[in-house]
């Protein structure tokens, strides 16, 4: 009998958090929506220019890992997690990949929770991961995740939208 199996991928690096990079995280302006703070419409090219200086060097090694040769940041923005904010389960476009960088956190802070592509049709176990300031998490934008209602005031990530070609 011949076996077939799906595979996603979910790369996790931890890495030094820049200094700059997070003073200048912390100096956005985030407004409120309904379930946490964010700039999403805010977007920038000077943004994607620091996003990309900050982790160059995991995207590029994500690169490697997909036999591709460059990437291309399409989108970036900044949420910022009080107590009890979450954001619903969600996916990205499904032909890019999306990625979390943690900014600032504590061990109360709520990790991301991803399920099988198909959820909540498909069920199997879901993956969380915990929040690490320093960590990024890579992922297929058709991957359903979220974060459950947060348990501290410090959750900060930046999030985004990266084609890989």
């Amino acid at each position: 009998m011949k076996e077939l199996n799906f595979t996603h991928t979910i790369f996790v690096e931890d890495k030094e958090l820049s200094n700059k990079f997070a003073k200048y995280i912390n100096s956005i302006k985030l407004e409120r929506d309904f379930e946490q703070l964010n700039n999403f419409n805010e977007s920038s090219t000077e943004f994607n220019k620091l996003v990309n200086v900050e982790l160059e060097n995991i995207f590029n090694s994500v690169c490697e890992r997909l036999n591709k040769t460059r990437y291309n940041l399409l989108h970036t923005w900044v949420q910022k997690y009080d107590n009890h904010d979450w954001h619903q389960v969600h996916v990205h476009n499904p032909t890019d990949y999306s990625f979390i960088y943690f900014i600032d956190c504590t061990k109360d802070s709520s990790p991301t929770t991803f399920y099988t592509p198909g959820h909540p049709y498909v069920m199997s176990d879901p993956i969380h991961i915990n929040a690490q300031k320093g960590r990024c998490i890579i992922f297929q934008g058709c991957i359903p995740h979220e974060v459950r209602p947060n348990n501290d005031s410090v959750r900060k990530v930046v999030s985004g939208n990266v084609r890989f070609e």
